[in-house]
């Protein structure tokens, strides 16, 4: 076990996110053919949210059946065929990644590689504390986080819940939706603020790419991407169940 989790569930957790996550990066690539790997990267987690999105959404709202197991055979039946097909066309990873940071790297190794560490440093803190921390912002306890384990209680999205707090049938569920995706498969919440921990990556890869597009030197496309994301409000918005940053993130791309 760990984090009091099994590990069964560990590997259904991460087998999950990985067909999803694998079929979106083949998306990206063949939608992204002449971009570069952030720009590609950013897409993939877009469309990694977008089909999360449309499974839950389809298999609650239409099929009205969520389970984990309606989930996963809805996940491998949309997945599978998209990275059968796709797969010879997306865009090597590794050497991607490899090869963008030694160009970043090279010609101002000390400070790109200093700024680097510390974002990389800052990333890794977020991330534990996504994992550490619960649910603990007041609108997120009254009405974001409660849609997500009712639709598991009835085992389906109705249109309207029967709640005494109507912001619960006013609001956007994106970020419910979301939740539950990361619910599932563990049986348990110490992952549901992820999906804002995403978003802050994608803010930074956006703002990189921006930077570039605009012809501003690497060094100072790095710089700016980290001064973005080293603002407190995306810091403190990472770790959170709110939308607030993934629309904003969506509204930049």
């Amino acid at each position: 076990m760990f984090f009091g989790i099994d590990g069964e569930n560990w590997a259904l957790f991460f087998a999950l996110n990985f067909l999803v996550g694998t079929a979106a990066y083949c998306l990206a690539s063949v939608l992204g053919k002449r971009q570069s790997i952030s720009v590609v990267l950013a897409t993939t987690l877009l469309i990694y949210f977008s089909l999360i999105t449309l499974l839950v959404l389809f298999i609650g709202v239409v099929l009205k059946n969520i389970s984990f197991t309606t989930v996963l055979i809805g996940t491998c039946i949309l997945t599978v065929p998209v990275i059968a097909v796709l797969w010879r066309s997306r865009m090597p990873f590794v050497s991607s990644v490899h090869f963008s940071l030694r160009r970043l790297l090279s010609g101002h190794r000390p400070w790109m590689l200093a700024l680097m560490s510390l974002l990389v440093l800052q990333l890794l803190i977020t991330f534990f504390k996504v994992a550490v921390m619960p649910v603990n912002i007041a609108d997120s306890l009254s009405y974001r986080a409660p849609p997500a384990t009712m639709w598991y209680q009835l085992g389906m999205i109705p249109s309207v819940l029967d709640v005494p707090v109507n912001e619960i049938n006013g609001r956007s569920l994106g970020i419910a939706v979301l939740m539950l995706w990361y619910f599932l498969p563990l049986q348990d919440d110490l992952l549901v603020n992820l999906s804002q921990f995403f978003s802050s990556i994608i803010l930074i890869l956006v703002t990189y790419a921006i930077a570039r597009q605009c012809n501003v030197p690497r060094l100072w496309s790095v710089t700016a991407a980290s001064l973005v994301y080293f603002m407190p409000t995306v810091l403190i918005q990472s770790t959170v169940i709110q939308d607030h940053l993934s629309i904003n993130v969506a509204f930049l791309c």
